[in-house]
């Protein structure tokens, strides 16, 4: 028992001469370490250095005989309670020398998860003046859209009609409707319409009878846009079985040669010059397009 405690002390002895000459070599090479060594330097303790610059120093623990103690086969129950108490320290001082040697590093870090009320309020400036420019310019695009394909559908709906009557051989017939199972006698084109087979053809207004079939039906017009025709297609455009554009008594247009529908934007995100488009109805039935010069957002009938 007093040979072990002598070996014991005999150890320590060599342990402390050899952390005292590794600190004193340690302050020759790294002054600006010296007041940190004392933190890092557990008995049994190798220390590194390494210099970045002259400010930032980095220190580093590693046992110096961990290997031998974990390589032990059967370690006796002092050798593991110290080599767990090791570690604890090496862990603790590594977190203290970190806090000390990098605190502006952390800080920085920290500040760059978010805004500063400046760069917020650049931000939402920027936006406002983009938003500002491109909304206007937006609303005017989608106006011209919607024109568009509301007098493509038009179109199409009377090319239609025009190829049902010359393929059945009977009058086919386009009127206002606000159900799409009737013809609507007041209002204008913008409630929606109808096609159907006009065998009877009855009065001087186009209407449904028994036993004439609906084609098909288009629904009422967006807000904004109107559609309205001139004196002679107010109602109904009605196409005989050779394709021409006649009235319910079967004479000519009246008015003219050309009757006109008018497909118009209200909204004045379009100026006066291209809010509007004419669909214009030959006596032979042909069906054109074309911009009028200046209608204002009233959106009158043609005349």
């Amino acid at each position: 028992m007093v040979q072990e405690v002598g070996e014991a002390r005999d150890d320590r002895g060599r342990q402390n001469a050899h952390h005292d000459q590794h600190h004193q070599h340690l302050h020759q090479r790294h002054p600006s370490a010296a007041s940190f060594t004392h933190l890092c330097l557990p008995v049994n303790a190798l220390v590194h250095v390494v210099c970045q610059g002259r400010e930032k120093i980095i220190i580093q623990t590693r046992y110096r005989d961990a290997k031998s103690l974990d390589s032990t086969a059967h370690p006796s129950k002092t050798t593991v309670q110290r080599q767990s108490s090791w570690r604890a320290a090496y862990r603790k001082q590594n977190r203290m020398v970190n806090n000390l040697i990098f605190p502006r590093f952390q800080s920085a870090v920290g500040r760059q998860r978010g805004f500063t009320l400046v760069e917020l309020l650049v931000t939402i400036a920027v936006a406002a003046v983009i938003l500002a420019i491109g909304v206007p310019s937006f609303r005017g695009t989608i106006a011209s859209n919607r024109l568009t394909s509301l007098t493509n559908d038009l179109v199409g709906t009377l090319a239609q009609a025009r190829s049902e009557a010359i393929r059945r051989g009977v009058r086919i017939t386009v009127c206002m409707s606000t159900n799409g199972t009737a013809c609507a006698t007041v209002g204008d084109w913008s409630a929606g319409w109808i096609v159907f087979v006009d065998t009877t053809r009855a009065g001087l207004t186009a209407a449904v009878d028994a036993g004439e079939t609906v084609l098909s039906y288009t629904q009422p017009t967006p807000t904004n846009t109107v559609v309205r025709g001139g004196a002679s297609v107010a109602q109904y455009v009605s196409f005989s079985s050779d394709g021409t554009a006649r009235t319910l008594a079967g004479g000519a247009l009246p008015g003219g040669a050309v009757a006109t529908l008018r497909v118009c934007e209200t909204s004045t995100a379009l100026p006066d010059a291209t809010r509007a488009r004419d669909v214009a109805i030959s006596s032979v039935g042909r069906v054109e397009t074309s911009t009028p010069a200046t209608v204002s957002n009233a959106c009158a009938a043609p005349t």
